[in-house]
């Protein structure tokens, strides 16, 4: 099974509220992600990069360097095809906002940037058409753009027939002179295998009959229908093959994470198909694990009447280990009983894995069980640790932590609300150790 807890995790900043560039990448770094993925597309938007002062982008790489933020670049373009838009003048100024974006994103110091796009994919009489020698421009741009910069340029492979199989998609960049690779959609691909527009059975034989590297990947589920963009498990794509697959092609990241967006994030694409909803799941901070054996938890249950590590411990595994779960607090006496009878996992309680162990605290144990390694998380331990073993002395800023559980105890003795309420805590507290990471660098 390949480590997929060291291949890079990427969050949308189009899934976020509008905001700058920077407070995107700020905002992303605190969630425990480990790059950003910033759009280039034709809307009004304080997130477009091609908007950028040469200041505001010179800030923007300094920040993304002193936070040791990834960072990747998408192009939607049918944002830019749109009916009643000279076409020709669409493209020309897409690649105009491409480049600006490019240059704000790359320079000393910076890794090599994936640029990826979507293909010009137009709606004719409500069907999906691709007009071939557009296409072909534009991969011909991307490969111009590995000339000029540092940059490894992909297409996405879309769920409609004409840009949905391999076959296809090779057809298209073949007049890249091998310079420009594969975006690999896997909830995209899905839906090509399952509506059988591919020769290929599975997802599998549809990786091994690329004929370019992949250099990124997208990762959603869906039922084999349409692109419904929906967390793993949720749908019926083999995910868990596609990144296996992915591995034994030599890719190693970034992958993006990009389910649904949740109400008020999500700019109005023209001709775009995207759905938002007060049912969408994915806000900020909800890093989910890739491929955790066995699947997602969902039930864990611990002693009644938070305090610091019971507030703690549900933050760190909503953020970090399980975006679904489900919390049951009981009496210290009926932990172990209700865990047998939910199939819930217990910690911060007596006897049980995740839980004290010598002068380590259940926040401890929990980022020990999942191999947490983000140094922004394991200075938070250390403020936990102190604060809910009473040795102030250890870390200054462990007191005022002790202090803040104490005041949401007496303000809110229901525990469900109590972590409702605290956790902008942690995810404040968490942004902050991420900034301290950083300068220390």
């Amino acid at each position: 099974m390949p480590d997929w807890q060291r291949v890079p995790l990427y969050y949308p900043t189009w899934f976020l509220k509008p905001a700058t560039p920077l407070e995107c990448c700020l905002q992303v770094k605190a969630a425990g992600f480990d790059g950003a993925s910033f759009l280039v597309g034709m809307v009004r938007d304080p997130r477009r990069l091609d908007l950028l002062s040469e200041a505001e982008a010179d800030e923007l790489r300094g920040a993304l360097i002193e936070l040791g933020l990834g960072r990747s670049l998408h192009v939607w373009t049918p944002s830019y095809i749109d009916e009643g838009r000279d076409f020709d003048a669409a493209v020309a100024l897409l690649k105009e906002h491409v480049r600006a974006a490019v240059k704000a994103l790359t320079g000393p110091g910076l890794p090599a940037l994936s640029v990826t796009l979507d293909p010009p994919v137009h709606w004719v009489v409500g069907q999906p058409w691709l007009p071939a020698a557009t296409a072909e421009d534009l991969v011909r741009f991307l490969a111009s753009l590995s000339d000029e910069h540092d940059v490894r340029p992909g297409l996405e492979n879309w769920p409609f027939a004409p840009v949905a199989t391999p076959e296809a998609l090779m057809r298209i960049l073949s007049v890249g002179d091998g310079k420009v690779g594969l975006l690999f959609d896997a909830g995209h691909a899905h839906v090509a295998l399952n509506q059988g527009w591919c020769a290929q059975e599975d997802v599998a034989a549809y990786v091994e009959a690329l004929g370019v590297p992949i250099v990124e990947m997208h990762l959603h589920d869906n039922h084999g229908q349409r692109d419904e963009h929906l967390m793993p498990g949720d749908g019926t794509a083999d995910l868990q093959g596609a990144l296996d697959a992915a591995f034994e092609t030599g890719f190693r990241g970034p992958v993006t994470w990009p389910p649904r967006a949740a109400p008020g994030c999500l700019p109005a694409w023209p001709a775009s198909g995207w759905t938002t909803g007060s049912d969408a799941r994915i806000e900020l901070g909800q890093r989910v694990p890739l491929l955790m054996e066995g699947g997602l938890q969902v039930k864990w249950v611990t002693r009644s009447h938070v305090h610091v590590d019971r507030v703690a411990c549900p933050w760190l595994i909503k953020r970090f280990v399980d975006s679904e779960a489900q919390f049951l607090f009981v009496p210290r006496s009926e932990v172990q009983e209700a865990a047998k009878r939910e199939d819930a996992t217990p910690f911060d309680a007596p006897g049980v894995e995740l839980g004290h162990h010598g002068e380590k605290c259940s926040f401890d144990a929990i980022i020990d069980k999942y191999q947490l390694t983000d140094k922004a998380l394991l200075r938070l331990a250390g403020i936990v640790r102190a604060a809910d073993t009473g040795r102030f002395e250890s870390d200054p800023v462990a007191a005022g932590l002790e202090a803040i559980a104490s005041g949401y105890g007496l303000r809110f003795p229901n525990d469900q609300e109590n972590l409702a309420r605290q956790f902008e805590v942690y995810d404040a507290l968490y942004a902050w150790c991420s900034l301290r990471v950083a300068r220390e660098r």
